[in-house]
């Protein structure tokens, strides 16, 4: 759960123990929001975030970004269930 301030963590580190399942795709609390570049902006350091870039630039970053995913898409493989695993009650 990277990318989470100190005490929201805990709190979901809390409600796992507990024993409540959270489901990654549906909430915003699993996503990274990781910076993309470190740029200098009036002599001071500054991270630029996906919300930060302008649509031209990621028009720019689109067909890098496409080629990283369709490259890790070749690679997965489903050959059948027998490693299938649930999440248990």
């Amino acid at each position: 759960m990277a990318g989470l301030s100190g005490s929201c963590k805990k709190g979901f580190d809390a409600g796992i123990k507990e024993g409540i399942i959270y489901e990654p795709c549906d909430d915003y609390y699993w996503y990274e929001y990781s910076p993309l570049e470190l740029v200098v902006e009036n002599q001071k350091a500054k991270l630029i975030f996906a919300q930060d870039l302008s649509a031209e630039k990621c028009r720019e970053l689109l067909p890098d970004l496409k080629k990283k995913m369709d490259d890790y898409q070749n690679q997965l493989n489903c050959t059948g269930i027998d490693k299938w695993d649930v999440t248990p009650f």
